[in-house]
């Protein structure tokens, strides 16, 4: 097995340039940046002549050379290869006080034997308490991309129920990429009107298939800390002491899942985004929001914290971006005048999704409201009609009509005490109806337009509500100009 067969092993392409025949480096997709590697084949002639020991034996100038990178950049490994075997060793770089000639570093037989089988294994600690480690082939970029800790830490069979996902990812990052994870995240901006049913939308069309979900709602005082996670005191349960550390918030918990679980779709809702200060919240993972074609964010950025919940194995130099498997739905009120703004810049990393009011494909739409005849449709939809009648001219009247699920099946019907409750309590639920869409008509659909809409004699939202529930049956809608709704006013 030789240096370019060990990282052809998922069939990655790498670059591999001979520096000398005990070095060279390698680059491809797996590493941030080059990974410099002095490399020699085991070899039988342990110390002492002892007959289950195999050795590399490298000149100390290359060990010294690759240490200095080691040191410079934490991009280099010392690798003694098996040729028949498949195996490889590794030994924690060290600056060698030799002044010529080589250095040797041993292995004991049965470590390979054992790695063999289980595929990773880890010597007991020698005396300086470092560990070498045993591996297959398959296990090299896992190696590499964790050797600052594997000499230090033992952690066992790797390849059993300890981090055996998280290993089996690592070692082939690429190969899990374009094999193992879930392909197609996107960040979808739905907006609409009020009750549109845009929340439904998200649960129903994008997130029925997803295997978890993470809900947020913005408002003006949610803030970066909350959304991607602050420093806060902690007390340590042992010794009673303060204790500062990084808790992550929901956007920094449901990246850690998607990352480390690539083969489960996850979907993070942001309900009114536009009523918290986006640009703000989002703050630098604004940067995560641009797509490539397969869903994987197109650029990375730097931070140690979020880092640090996302790779288990402690990389919290590892630039992070956002997973293919982690989708991003956002809702918007096109009513809301009077909170943030979307900027350009913020919009266009967004597909954005206008869900249409159709009140009569509404799951209520044949309700009939309260005592009356008259059904939630018919009703929405002349109110609508005349929304953009009466606002001519106004850009925003198409946003001031009631969406198809303004209100709930609960609010349309009419309770009495059949249903088992009070008087006084069939009175207090039959109020939602006339609080949530009177009073919304009133203070602001037809804020400026009342008195061509409500009959003479109405002066104020109280004497509206009052005169709609005093009534009864269809006459609840006399409220209304004669021309709006037909009233049998001795019926």
């Amino acid at each position: 097995m030789d240096i370019s067969s060990l990282f052809s092993t998922f069939g990655i392409d790498s670059q591999i340039t001979i520096i000398n025949g005990e070095i060279c480096e390698v680059s491809n997709s797996n590493f941030d940046s080059k990974f410099t590697i002095c490399h020699k084949a085991l070899t039988f002639g342990g110390r002492d002549n002892i007959p289950d020991e195999l050795r590399v034996q490298i000149m100390y100038e290359n060990n010294n050379t690759v240490f200095r990178k080691y040191e410079a950049t934490g991009n280099a490994a010392l690798l003694g290869i098996h040729d028949s075997e498949d195996i490889v060793c590794a030994w924690k770089l060290k600056l060698s006080n030799a002044t010529q000639g080589t250095i040797s570093k041993q292995i004991k037989r049965k470590y390979i034997e054992e790695a063999k089988k289980t595929g990773f294994v880890q010597t007991p600690p020698n005396r300086s308490g470092e560990h070498v480690c045993v591996f297959r082939k398959e296990f090299i970029y896992f190696y590499l991309k964790n050797s600052f800790w594997l000499h230090d830490v033992l952690v066992g069979n790797l390849n059993g129920p300890f981090l055996s996902d998280r290993v089996k990812e690592i070692s082939a990052d690429n190969s899990i990429e374009k094999n193992r994870r879930i392909k197609g995240g996107k960040n979808v901006l739905l907006y609409g009107v009020p009750g549109c049913g845009k929340s439904f939308t998200i649960m129903t069309k994008y997130c029925k298939d997803a295997d978890a979900v993470e809900r947020v709602v913005f408002h003006p005082d949610y803030t970066y800390g909350d959304f991607v996670g602050q420093i806060l005191p902690l007390t340590e349960e042992e010794t009673g002491k303060i204790k500062y550390e990084f808790t992550a918030g929901p956007f920094t918990r449901v990246l850690s899942e998607a990352y480390n679980n690539p083969e489960k779709k996850y979907c993070l809702i942001i309900e009114e985004i536009n009523r918290g200060n986006a640009p703000a919240i989002f703050g630098d993972i604004f940067q995560l929001l641009d797509r490539d074609e397969d869903g994987n964010g197109a650029y990375e950025i730097t931070n140690s914290d979020i880092a640090a919940k996302v790779y288990l194995d402690g990389r919290t130099s590892k630039k992070i971006k956002l997973p293919s498997n982690l989708f991003i739905f956002s809702t918007m009120n096109t009513s809301d005048q009077n909170v943030f703004t979307l900027d350009t810049a913020f919009q266009r990393r967004w597909n954005m999704r206008m869900v249409e009011n159709d009140v009569f494909k509404s799951t209520i739409a044949q309700k009939t409201i309260l005592d009356t005849k008259i059904k939630w449709a018919e009703f929405a939809d002349t109110i609508n009609n005349l929304i953009i009648a009466k606002n001519v001219g106004m850009s925003s009247s198409e946003d001031k009509r009631l969406g198809a699920y303004f209100v709930t099946e609960k609010d349309l019907y009419f309770f009495t005490t059949a249903d088992g409750i009070t008087q006084e309590e069939a009175d207090d639920r039959n109020h939602n109806f006339p609080e949530k869409v009177l009073k919304y008509l009133w203070d602001d659909a037809f804020k400026f337009t009342r008195e061509e809409v409500f009959r003479s004699g109405y002066d104020s939202l109280e004497k509206l509500i009052r005169a709609f529930e005093n009534a009864q049956g269809d006459k609840r809608f006399s409220i209304f100009a004669e021309d709006i709704f037909e009233v049998d006013q001795n019926g």
